[in-house]
């Protein structure tokens, strides 16, 4: 009777204390390494800090640029209005360019057109997108990769900030 006592008084302290000698199972399994992602890139005036070019206040500017966009920059060809938590497309050949790093890029947009967005990816044509309503759009899904995103813009579209994603999330 003693040895069975003295079994169980044991089985006791070590059930109590097994969560401080055996690591937890979260602890246990490795961490998800996150890969590093372009930053929320917002494109209103007020917080827009990625520009290539310097934006003008509101009023409505041909915008342009030489070269290769730098990493997490944006560049802006064609007109555009630029208030303080937007920009505004403001004819049919306005480009919002992009480079970024990522799997997934999206866009808030608002306005309208009956046009649509055309998407470019590193230079070729990658699709289309139709603003119906003030909301993220998800603009692509490609590899993960630092990449240079060209959309043209029709009048009257309003693109608020960019935000990426990666399949690891």
């Amino acid at each position: 009777m003693t040895l069975l006592r003295t079994v169980v008084f044991l089985a006791g302290i070590v059930t109590a204390l097994s969560p401080c000698l055996l690591p937890a199972a979260a602890e246990t399994r490795s961490e998800e390494i996150q890969r590093p992602l372009s930053p929320e890139t917002f494109l209103g005036r007020s917080k827009g800090r990625s520009y290539r070019m310097n934006i003008t206040r509101s009023e409505t500017v041909n915008y342009h640029y030489e070269g290769v966009l730098g990493p997490d920059k944006v560049g802006l060809k064609g007109l555009w209005s630029a208030k303080p938590d937007y920009i505004e497309a403001e004819s049919d050949n306005s480009y919002l360019d992009m480079n970024f790093l990522a799997t997934h890029a999206y866009l808030v947009l608002g306005g309208s057109s009956n046009s649509s967005l055309e998407i470019s990816l590193d230079g070729k044509p990658y699709g289309k997108v139709q603003v119906d309503a003030e909301k993220k759009y998800e603009i692509v899904s490609t590899s993960y990769e630092r990449h240079q995103l060209s959309i043209k813009v029709p009048k009257g579209i309003k693109a608020y900030v960019f935000t990426f994603g990666d399949d690891t999330d």
